[in-house]
């Protein structure tokens, strides 16, 4: 039982540094896609890379803590 816990456990480990590793990705992708717009990009970049940031690492709140 002890080896299954500890690959549950490495498993999960790797998937939320994926997870955080692909909400940088989306909030630079974010702040890319919005900064280009004419006179308010620069002002709704940053909240809309937040965005992105915060709604992908919520996927990392729905692993339990009994694994993945």
């Amino acid at each position: 039982m002890a080896v299954v816990a500890e690959s549950l456990a490495l498993h999960k480990s790797a998937a939320l540094k994926q997870i955080a590793h692909d909400a940088a990705k989306a909030a630079s992708g974010a702040y890319q896609a919005v900064v280009g717009i004419p006179y308010v990009g620069p002002f709704l970049a940053p909240p809309a890379a937040a965005l992105a940031y915060a709604a992908t690492m919520a996927f990392g709140t729905s692993m339990s803590a009994a694994g993945v």
